[in-house]
């Protein structure tokens, strides 16, 4: 990146989203806050990108976990019965607990029949 640079050319460093944790310039700039998520604790979560004062906007909530809402959109907005949603769930269509590609696989042959 460096000598990218030097020679003029516009470059900068690809990075894993877990090496953002670490980022000087983000912790500096205050863009990772410790939240209190459901489950997992305190977690750093990015806020927004841009500023309106020298303070980042503080994160008003935190992102909804796997399956949160299900029930509010599947029957309160798209009027699924208790019985259509119970059989989403059963099928491995919905949940709320995160699947490994094994289980994954797993749970297409078993909805497969």
């Amino acid at each position: 990146m460096n000598a990218l640079q030097a020679a003029g050319v516009a470059s900068g460093v690809a990075r894993l989203p877990i090496e953002l944790l670490e980022d000087p310039q983000l912790r500096a700039r205050g863009f990772i806050q410790k939240i209190d998520r459901a489950f997992i604790g305190r977690h750093p979560q990015p806020s927004m990108p841009f500023r309106e004062t020298d303070q980042p906007f503080a994160i008003r909530s935190a992102p909804p976990t796997l399956g949160e809402h299900n029930h509010e959109i599947l029957a309160g907005i798209l009027g699924l019965s208790d019985a259509e949603i119970a059989e989403l769930s059963r099928d491995g269509i919905i949940g709320t607990e995160m699947l490994m590609e094994e289980q994954l696989v797993k749970e297409k042959k078993r909805a497969a029949g």
